[in-house]
């Protein structure tokens, strides 16, 4: 019962326009800025983005990386090609994220990471495109603008609130931050239970 309720609660939560396809500039920018937010396996997972940027001394350039790696996922989507298993897979790479903050620092390879942020990023771009399909260039324009500007604004405020740095002590302990991957995690564990009965 609870999935259930989960399960409509998530269908509902990715439509900050009620779902509607977006007809103007103003529609499609307020469907993109309430897209990641509203949707919670997207918000954990860009969330997930600069606590790992932080905490790995990535910088900024990996949630960057992931939101033109987003792009190109919507673009696949409008381009009418399809990824199997595409909500599958995103609430994996959710699961994937959460747990890879909740283990802290570790010594990472920058391009295995950056590959790693550009298969998410392509994964949560083909579904943010679901809305979209269809829509006139200008509310979709503004509609990617509203998505990229969002993804890059979460991310980078995880990032301040965790990052460390010589003259600073971060604003999130790394306890915190552990637990913050945990419940990112948690969430992607919701998702993927979820989005089980699609891979039958």
């Amino acid at each position: 019962m609870l999935l259930l309720s989960l399960q409509t609660m998530a269908a509902h939560a990715h439509h900050p326009t009620g779902g509607l396809m977006p007809t103007s500039f103003l529609h499609g920018f307020l469907s993109g800025i309430g897209h990641p937010v509203l949707g919670a396996d997207h918000f954990a997972f860009v969330v997930g983005i600069g606590l790992l940027a932080a905490i790995g001394g990535f910088g900024l350039a990996l949630p960057a990386l992931f939101v033109v790696a987003m792009m190109a996922g919507l673009g696949i989507h409008l381009a009418g090609m399809n990824i199997p298993y595409a909500e599958v897979l995103l609430a994996l790479s959710v699961l994937a994220i959460g747990l890879a903050v909740a283990r802290g620092p570790q010594r990472r390879t920058p391009w295995i990471a950056a590959g790693t942020f550009a298969i998410a990023g392509v994964l949560h771009g083909f579904a943010f495109a679901e809305t979209v399909v269809g829509a006139e260039s200008t509310p979709l324009v503004a509609y990617i603008f509203g998505l990229a500007l969002m993804q890059m604004s979460i991310a980078a405020v995880s990032w301040q609130l965790s990052r460390v740095a010589p003259d600073r002590k971060p604003l999130m302990s790394p306890v915190a931050v552990r637990v913050m991957g945990l419940v990112i995690a948690a969430v992607g564990v919701v998702f993927l239970a979820l989005n089980a009965g699609s891979m039958a």
